[in-house]
């Protein structure tokens, strides 16, 4: 495995503008968010890549990752929207453009501008985190079918990086392991009982 770490990018991608059927004739059509993971080497690959799709958000510093390493994301949608499926996926990293995509839906009752918002994506490797900011699409109703853009429509978007917090070390004897969480790049989590509450340790 290699130890060696480059600044992975992070863009989402989605429809600049969303156009579900009349609720009469489709409760649930889903719109579906891509969060792309490349090398600033790799970007035109990316794009070309998800040239069916629309950047709406972009986390430009990057962070760094090493050559197999788990790269987990956490989709954070805001009210008025729900998940149609899973909102954390994970992919292993190793080096080549890839991705992970989220479907929403509007909750039933709202509103076309009820349902404007930022979304936000969580970013985990590691003990880093970012957050990456981004617009869901405008929401317009159609009688018919969902509106087909020809041209991509990049989105203002922001990027914060949480400040890492050194988690303290408890000797394993205090420790009751019940299960494993997650392993990657720099080792594995398990969840264990701790005086006497759940809480989430890393054995490196």
């Amino acid at each position: 495995m290699l130890q060696s770490t480059h600044a992975v990018k992070f863009s989402a991608y989605g429809p600049p503008v969303w156009t579900p059927y009349k609720k009469s004739e489709c409760a649930k059509s889903e719109c579906r968010i891509y969060i792309w993971a490349y090398l600033a080497h790799q970007v035109h690959d990316m794009r070309e890549l998800a040239a069916l799709q629309v950047e709406s958000g972009r986390l430009s510093k990057g962070l760094h990752v090493g050559f197999g390493a788990t790269i987990t994301i956490m989709l954070e949608p805001p009210v008025g929207w729900s998940p149609l499926g899973e909102l954390t996926k994970s992919l292993i990293w190793i080096e080549e453009v890839d991705r992970v995509f989220f479907d929403l839906t509007l909750d039933e009752g709202t509103s076309a501008t009820e349902a404007t918002g930022l979304c936000r994506a969580r970013i985990v490797v590691g003990t880093q985190v970012a957050i990456l900011h981004f617009s869901l699409p405008r929401v317009t109703y159609s009688s018919s079918k969902l509106y087909e853009h020809d041209k991509a429509v990049e989105y203002a978007s922001s990027m914060q990086v949480v400040a890492a917090v050194q988690p303290p070390s408890i000797p394993r004897h205090h420790l009751t392991f019940i299960e494993p969480v997650g392993s990657g790049f720099f080792g594995t989590a398990y969840k264990a009982m701790y005086h006497p509450t759940n809480q989430e340790v890393k054995l490196i």
